[in-house]
């Protein structure tokens, strides 16, 4: 067990997941196949996913634990399914990144047209990092609805998706309105600590 939890990990990682998503994907990943132990990897399915939500929502389990723990055990049941497929082996390298705005963690629910609740892990003036099992494209064209902070009213902006995995997709806005793009600035301003 232990091997492919490992193995799971180190595909997440390569995947640019950020690191507090990585360790929770860890724990629950350990917890989900320790409550099949029968069960060979490549038998794991819908079945034991919702089995295992189940068990947690008994043993109470919040409804935003309950989200992450969808999305990581999805993402592990999917993974041992796929594991064997050369696309799944971490890229080379390839030069220095092209980013070129600084990240800010920004853990959040955004509302994305045609695909419902995702969960972001990043946030910069010029985009957004959001963690989903939904296939995307490079290219994809998306409309956002998310809170810069719990009581702000929300943000609603067209983004494209400029890179897929997987278990999530990096978008870049469209299109910004000024004042959304003030609002975005400020609260980047102020959670990199009024820079």
């Amino acid at each position: 067990m232990e091997a492919l939890v490992a193995e799971f990990v180190a595909f997440v990682r390569s995947r640019a997941m950020p690191e507090p998503f990585v360790a929770a994907y860890q724990q629950i990943a350990r917890q989900f196949l320790a409550a099949f132990p029968g069960v060979p990897p490549e038998h794991f399915g819908v079945e034991e996913v919702d089995a295992f939500l189940r068990r947690a929502e008994q043993t109470g389990a919040s409804e935003q634990q309950l989200k992450n723990a969808r999305t990581a055990t999805e993402a592990l049941v999917w993974y041992m399914k796929n594991r064997a497929r050369p696309s799944l082996q971490p890229p080379p390298a390839a030069g220095p990144p092209t980013r070129t705005e600084e990240r800010v963690s920004f853990i959040r629910d955004v509302q994305v047209a045609d695909l419902g609740a995702c969960r972001s892990s990043d946030l910069s003036s010029r985009g957004i990092f959001i963690e989903t099992l939904a296939t995307l494209n490079v290219g994809d064209e998306l409309e956002l609805s998310f809170r810069l902070e719990h009581e702000d009213p929300p943000v609603t902006l067209s983004a494209r998706v400029v890179y897929a995995h997987p278990m999530g997709a990096g978008l870049a806005f469209r299109q910004v309105e000024p004042q959304v793009q003030s609002r975005i600035d400020r609260y980047l301003a102020m959670a990199r600590g009024g820079d």
